[in-house]
């Protein structure tokens, strides 16, 4: 009797859930279709739906109700699919597929689960206080979930693949807990990110979540606004008194964000930067594991970085750049690369940093203890500015160059409590994702390929041939028709296009039709012919010694100098000239001068350059690249317009010394 009297009070109370096959169903077979009570949604049959009024074709309007829409699917073509106006709403499954806005939620306490959204601009949409977020999986859009002017929420155990601008997208919210979820596959966008912090923000937690395939990470940046860019700009343009008085510096306290988490994440095939971060006071990073190829973290105007137990594996061109920022405290972590290691750089003169700066920054301190530095050109590399770097039990393995230091920043030895404090470690885990032994970067519509669309897409350009991709179903034979002087080759399973030229410096024409899309251009091919030797004058220093020894030297030839010998000496690269190969030169000091010469058609080209040691390039006698006294580190190009067809000369003149040697020179038409 007891228990049939408590029933409905626990009941009525909240305290639990009426079981689902009690739940009425409800049919959707209209726009403005309005839900004011707990209910099984489905779509009534044969019924065509579409946000006429663009202000959502479900509204949610009943307060405290469970919606279960397991069986329910809903597509549609731009709008908003289901819009949640009530709070303290359960919704449980269901796919909308197809809309500008998959779900706008502007009711307080939303709790959501095993929700799909597909082909939505914008999966979920937040405006709301307290969102709980779980086991969501979005897919194929710009935005997963975007929460705006939203605080207290949760998102933990979703997946979210195939954005073209963010995974999640923070933008002045609060408190939020963006916990163990896989982000995959975010790019098409310069700055797509898994997820993005915009304006202002605090207190967030950003814990165990899993990304692979992305452009940048983690990306968070506080804006001219609020940093007073624009203010310190107009303050210069008037010739105005700078900094500021101290009672404007004191608007901008606690504007930008504060105090945000991130730990445990890793970070796989990030493109960029796998943390962007500009403008945070309190940042805490720990336990992340960053694998690549971009570089692990850039951070500019920040103060109070917390950095520990990270692991920043394989970044370039740097695994860490601290740009302009306060008090920063580095301890117990890994970082392996090729390039520069930890960048330290307080270039911006004090009297320009913005209001922001200001109010936040205190002077310039970088503390770096018990680190590992492995492989790199510069490991620590303390540049422009001045301020203090305090160092102490740091290792250096393989590294060319363990330090090197061109500004005023006072370098100390460090000891005692690094002062950093490492949160508890996290027990669980994200979604395990299916694995994936190769991934096509493919985007299509500003957005990752879908899988369906069959596109052709460029894959591989270079002097003499040029390659796509099929973006459909590369199982599924395409229909191709081409013709033109060049050569069609195609794999088997028509999973590679490529057209090449047939005859060296020469230009041939190519048009390629597949499915209605129609591409077309020109190609050249031809050989780059010189010498390659073990000098023994110094390049810099005694050039015209050294360009002599040339003659000397062993006859090498290639396509195109495209030659990335890392640590090993010329003969052990695939590929390399026999005579070359069979030379026994060394890893070290060694020299290589070549040239090509090239009918040219009328148009737009570019020359391209990337090298380590030092390079120059010439054209038609003058010097057109020039970075010869020591690693560029960077890449140079060229562009210049042909008004009619003519042949022209092309030479390249490039040396090594210790370490690191890459030698890569393209020219490319960019019109024909």
């Amino acid at each position: 009797m007891l228990a049939l009297c408590l029933s409905p009070l626990i009941w009525f109370g909240g305290f639990c859930e009426a079981p689902v096959t009690e739940l009425p169903v409800v049919s959707v077979d209209r726009d403005d279709f309005p839900i004011t009570s707990s209910c099984r949604l489905v779509v009534a049959p044969g019924a065509e739906l579409k946000d006429l009024k663009n202000d959502g074709l479900i509204r949610v309007v009943g307060h405290n109700i469970q919606v279960d829409a397991t069986a329910f699917s809903l597509k549609g073509d731009q709008g908003i699919g289901v819009r949640v106006l009530s709070d303290g709403v359960r919704w449980n499954g269901g796919t909308i597929e197809g809309f500008s806005v998959g779900m706008q939620v502007s009711g307080n306490d939303l709790i959501l689960t095993d929700m799909n959204s597909r082909s939505c601009e914008i999966g979920v949409r937040i405006t709301s206080e307290r969102f709980r977020g779980s086991t969501l999986n979005l897919s194929d859009g710009f935005v997963g979930l975007k929460a705006t002017g939203s605080n207290s929420g949760t998102l933990e155990d979703s997946t979210i693949s195939r954005m073209g601008r963010s995974g999640i997208h923070l933008d002045t919210a609060n408190e939020w807990k963006i916990h163990t979820n896989a982000i995959d596959c975010i790019y098409g966008h310069e700055e797509a990110s898994g997820i993005r912090m915009t304006s202002s923000g605090r207190d967030h937690s950003i814990r165990g979540n899993v990304f692979n395939h992305i452009e940048y990470g983690i990306s968070l940046d506080t804006g001219a606004v609020n940093l007073g860019m624009d203010m310190a700009e107009d303050a210069r343009l008037r010739g105005l008194a700078w900094p500021p008085p101290g009672e404007e510096i004191n608007l901008f306290k606690g504007q930008g964000f504060q105090d945000i988490l991130c730990t445990e994440n890793t970070m796989r095939n990030h493109q960029a930067e796998a943390f962007k971060l500009r403008g945070v006071s309190g940042l805490r990073l720990f336990g992340n594991q960053c694998f690549g190829p971009g570089p692990g973290l850039t951070l500019d105007l920040g103060e109070d970085l917390q950095f520990g137990q990270n692991r920043m594996q394989s970044n370039r061109p740097h695994a860490v750049m601290i740009q302009d920022c306060g008090v920063i405290r580095m301890d117990a972590s890994e970082f392996s690369g090729d390039r520069r290691g930890l960048v330290v750089l307080n270039q911006t003169d004090v009297e320009q940093l913005p209001p922001w700066a200001w109010a936040h920054l205190r002077p310039s301190q970088c503390t770096l203890t018990d680190c590992v530095y492995e492989g790199f050109e510069v490991a620590l590399d303390i540049g422009e500015g001045p301020g203090a770097v305090r160092l102490g039990g740091n290792q250096f393995t393989t590294c060319d160059r363990s330090f090197q230091t061109a500004g005023a920043a006072e370098v100390t030895v460090a000891s005692g409590d690094p002062e950093i404090s490492p949160p508890a470690e996290l027990s669980s885990s994200a979604p395990i994702q299916k694995a994936q032994t190769e991934h096509l970067r493919l985007v299509q519509n500003g957005r990752p390929w879908n899988g369906s669309t069959p596109i052709l897409t460029p894959g591989t350009v270079a002097p003499g041939f040029v390659q796509f991709v099929p973006t459909g179903d590369i199982g599924h034979d395409q229909e191709f028709s081409f013709e033109g002087e060049a050569e069609l080759v195609a794999t088997e399973n028509r999973d590679r296009i490529t057209i090449r030229a047939m005859e060296k410096d020469r230009f041939e024409r190519w048009s390629l039709d597949c499915g209605g899309q129609t591409l077309s251009g020109v190609l050249t091919r031809g050989w780059w012919k010189g010498f390659m030797w073990a000098y023994t004058a110094d390049p810099v220093t005694s050039y015209e010694q050294w360009r002599n020894e040339a003659e000397m030297g062993w006859v090498f030839q290639c396509r195109e100098p495209v030659l990335d010998f890392g640590r090993q000496s010329p003969g052990d690269l695939p590929g390399i000239f026999p005579a070359v190969r069979d030379a026994g030169l060394p890893r070290d000091g060694f020299g290589l001068v070549c040239e090509t010469e090239r009918w040219v058609p009328a148009g737009r080209w570019m020359l391209q350059v990337e090298a380590n040691d030092g390079v120059r390039v010439e054209m038609d006698g003058e010097t057109v690249i020039d970075a010869w006294d020591g690693p560029t580190q960077q890449v140079f190009t060229h562009t210049f317009e042909i008004p009619e067809e003519s042949v022209h000369q092309f030479s390249v003149e490039w040396f090594e010394r210790t370490g690191l040697a890459y030698l890569r020179v393209t020219l490319t038409p960019q019109s024909e």
